[in-house]
């Protein structure tokens, strides 16, 4: 895809040709100019008129709940109305602040009825507190949003709601019929400036269009306005390529090729150009940025010719740009970008990741957009409706479920706000932690379930997979019948396990032989950067076992089968005619599979990770070795799908519910301090369920949630958190399914197992 930016009639002097109040106001909207507006040091005006959140007003045009006037002088700092303050506060729980008297937790003293004199004036003495309760009158404040609302990190510096964002240009908002925005920007002395344009846009028929919409207007000064060709050009391009449509790559290695690209030094890409620090304008620096997500490469053409190069792990933007124009022959720019685009494609690295599957899906229209995002526009949900992490401080959690949708998956610990976010009159979803209160309320949102009065021709989402708008509403558990519940409690139900009973020490007879209770030959691992070194070493077998189920040694002697405990305390007994051996064995609830008992699957293992359903996980067994060990491997990462394990915690600084984890007073430097929330002792041994993101991270803001105080220790669960923290990433292209791990030092795959890896840590 390309999109340009494109100059009509670049005219040098301050003549002025268009008049610009003319222009906006009688300047015509239909279904592809959806709005126009103008701004000067004294005035403004939208057409249409800007939108008023619910619970806002302009202090300005005075209007509350609707729509500036078009004539106001500042649409862009409206201030909050009593009722607005009461509707953030049904979603927000004010932060405790260490000085409460501080201006900006007004919020926290609201909710404990410690309102100071500042406060009523700030609130125009529309709220006041009698006999301890809080007695709030509808009417404005003089407070914005920014004001009450504490946020992390330290307060920007940017003036609070620029008046002028564009000033003495007309801004006109152009919607093309593909569905893709562009913004057309108007100035006095008669030059345009068309901004992302698709090629159709920067041709003679669309900008005569564009010439006779101005002399429409009566905007035109003197003379007609018109199309000047040999002052009009297009003045940058910039083509987005995906990997995997183009080219031999399909997820760059971004350490590898970085490694090729010298640092803070010029040097010449055959075919292309200088790489230099050194840019065209204000000598700013240039040469290469790197970073662990993304590269950007500065490459000099001519003494007024450029392109910089954005390269991303799947995608790479090639932007060319001159500053005397590149010419009105757009098919001609693209002839040269294609040029461009090649020789940059056989400077990625030649290492390949495996190909796990294909979804072979292409986005070439508006409705394969919609379907993609699941979103009325076909775009990524706004921030405004849904943040995508947590904040700053936290890039680990997200807050959009997955699919994104009403009815998705919210990560570990978060949950649905019931009736979404609004945001530019459409309703979002979003999740969010609770707080006991809000806890309760979800609770009876799930019983009672969720039927208004809302309006579902508001929701901005669509039910996956489609272009048809979802509803928001739903049934809750009091309405379904029996069957159902209990078909909703077998897909949720703990994982049920035999009967381990206390092992009792016996002396040597028939019954309880010496040295009866041995261990099996072999151990099992997750899947990890430090133990697949085993895969590429030994020939494996792939299995697929149940989700819930669990591996466990077992020995036989004696016609006796036992089956240990994965904490090895515990022992479960059976009589048996089998052979006398040792190993491991799997448990599905009260079934015992053995090895001999599971069907072997045929192809790579990457393949057979790529089909498998998410009510399975796999298991790797060494076809031929006793000593290595068994491997497993999920596809989904959920905390329902792993039993609670044993940590020990220590206090690792002054912040409420922050800790440091171990085992055996050693402490996890890979987990560094995480927030558990509640007050635990130090160096003491707690029982704790994992919590996941939707994407299967382990989550940043609460990773394990206590169960239990517990005093058996694990023997060894290095593996468990490196599997938690797993460095395994699962790459969607537009056609194909990859899976990459970040591998340990001079671990490599071979086309043997049908696996690839490349050295990137």
């Amino acid at each position: 895809m390309i999109t340009y930016i494109y100059v009509l009639n670049k005219f040098s002097d301050d003549q002025v040709r268009i008049n610009l109040n003319n222009l906006s106001r009688n300047f015509e909207l239909d279904n592809n100019y959806k709005s126009v507006s103008l701004c000067t040091t004294d005035s403004n005006f939208n057409k249409p008129a800007i939108k008023i959140q619910p619970g806002f007003y302009c202090p300005y045009c005075t209007n509350d709940g609707k729509v500036h006037d078009a004539t106001c002088i500042n649409p862009y700092n409206t201030l909050l109305t009593t009722e607005g303050i009461q509707d953030i506060l049904k979603s927000y729980t004010p932060k405790k602040p260490k000085n409460q008297d501080d201006p900006k937790y007004i919020l926290y003293r609201w909710v404990n009825k410690s309102l100071t004199d500042d406060d009523f004036k700030k609130l125009k003495n529309n709220v006041s507190i009698r006999n301890n309760e809080l007695i709030v009158k509808p009417g404005r404040t003089l407070l914005s949003l920014k004001q009450v609302i504490v946020r992390r990190g330290k307060p920007s510096s940017k003036q609070e709601g620029n008046l002028c964002k564009q000033p003495s240009r007309v801004i006109i908002n152009y919607l093309s019929k593909e569905g893709k925005s562009f913004i057309i920007k108007i100035s006095k002395n008669g030059s345009v400036n068309i901004w992302s344009a698709s090629k159709e846009y920067v041709s003679s028929k669309f900008l005569n269009e564009l010439c006779k919409k101005i002399n429409d207007t009566e905007g035109a000064v003197d003379s007609e306005y018109t199309f000047i060709r040999n002052i009009s050009s297009i003045k940058s391009a910039t083509m987005s390529l995906k990997l995997g449509e183009v080219g031999s790559a399909e997820v760059i290695n971004m350490e590898s090729f970085q490694n090729k690209l010298p640092d803070n030094k010029d040097f010449v890409i055959p075919g292309l150009g200088k790489v230099t620090n050194i840019g065209l304008k204000n000598n700013r620096l240039k040469g290469v940025k790197k970073s662990p997500s993304k590269t950007i490469i500065y490459i000099l053409l001519s003494p007024t010719k450029h392109i910089n190069i954005l390269v991303y792990e799947q995608e790479i933007n090639i932007i060319l740009s001159d500053l005397n124009g590149l010419g009105n022959d757009a098919t001609q720019v693209k002839k040269e970008l294609d040029d461009i685009r090649n020789k940059i494609l056989k400077l990625l690295p030649s290492e390949k990741l495996v190909n796990v599957n294909k979804h072979k899906i292409k986005l070439n229209t508006f409705q394969e957009k919609q379907i993609k995002h699941n979103t009325i526009n076909g775009k990524a949900p706004h921030g405004s409706a849904c943040r995508k992490t947590s904040g700053n401080n936290d890039r680990l959690t997200y807050n959009r479920p997955v699919p994104y949708s009403f009815h998705g998956r919210c990560s570990d610990g978060l949950y649905h706000k019931v009736e979404g976010n609004e945001f530019e009159g459409l309703w979002y979803p979003c999740c969010y932690s609770l707080g006991k209160k809000k806890e309760e309320q979800y609770r009876q949102y799930l019983i009672k379930g969720f039927n208004g009065p809302i309006d579902d021709s508001k929701t901005g989402t669509l039910i996956p997979g489609t272009t048809q708008r979802e509803s928001r509403k739903f049934k809750g558990l009091d309405s379904r019948s029996k069957k159902s519940l209990i078909r909703a409690i077998n897909k949720i139900r703990p994982p049920c396990n035999i009967n381990f009973k206390s092992r009792y020490r016996c002396l040597a007879s028939p019954s309880c032989p010496e040295g009866w209770g041995g261990i099996g030959k072999t151990n099992f691992y997750y899947l990890t950067h430090k133990t697949i070194s085993n895969v590429l070493e030994n020939d494996y077998i792939c299995y697929y076992i149940p989700i819930r189920s669990t591996i466990h040694h077992y020995s036989i002697q004696y016609n006796k089968l036992l089956v240990y405990s994965t904490q090895g305390a515990n022992v479960f007994v059976r009589n048996t005619n089998e052979k006398d051996r040792k190993g491991l064995c799997i448990i599905n609830c009260n079934d015992i599979l053995f090895k001999k008992d599971l069907e072997p699957l045929e192809g790579s293992i990457l393949n057979n990770f790529g089909k498998m359903e998410n009510k399975y996980k796999m298991v790797m067994i060494p076809k031929d070795s006793t000593k290595a060990p068994w491997l497993v491997v999920h596809k989904e990462m959920k905390s329902i799908n792993f039993d609670p394990i044993t940590l020990q915690v220590f206090k690792s600084d002054d912040r409420k519910g922050y800790y440091k984890l171990g085992n055996n007073d050693k402490v996890f430097k890979q987990l560094g301090s995480v927030y558990l929330k509640d007050n635990l002792k130090n160096n003491e041994y707690y029982t704790f369920k994992v919590s996941f993101t939707a994407n299967g991270k382990l989550s940043s803001k609460l990773p394990f949630i206590k169960q239990k105080k517990n005093d058996v220790r694990m023997t060894d669960l290095s593996n468990t958190i490196d599997y938690f923290n797993r460095n395994m990433t699962l790459h969607r292209s537009s056609n194909k399914f990859f899976m990459k791990y970040e591998a340990e030092g001079g671990v490599y795959g071979d086309s043997k197992n049908g696996m690839r890896l490349t050295l990137i840590k």
